[in-house]
């Protein structure tokens, strides 16, 4: 599967807010891809950002893969 790298850089920095500092709870400190979307929440916010992955499912760390991207 390609994906572009702008819109996806788009996507997850709109999802930021729900990034959590610790995982206090499960997965908020990452970017769970998920139902054409991507989520994230940190016990307070929940984010859900609309993007078309087909159909891709998983978690993965936040800040790191947006580290990535970034460069």
């Amino acid at each position: 599967m390609k994906v572009l790298r702008k819109p996806l850089l788009d996507a997850l920095t709109r999802a930021l807010p729900g990034i959590g500092d610790k995982e206090t709870v499960e997965q908020t400190t990452t970017f769970v891809f998920r139902d054409n979307c991507i989520w994230t929440y940190n016990n307070e916010v929940a984010v859900v950002v609309p993007m078309a992955l087909s159909g891709l499912q998983g978690a993965v760390a936040a800040r790191e893969l947006h580290a990535v991207l970034t460069r």
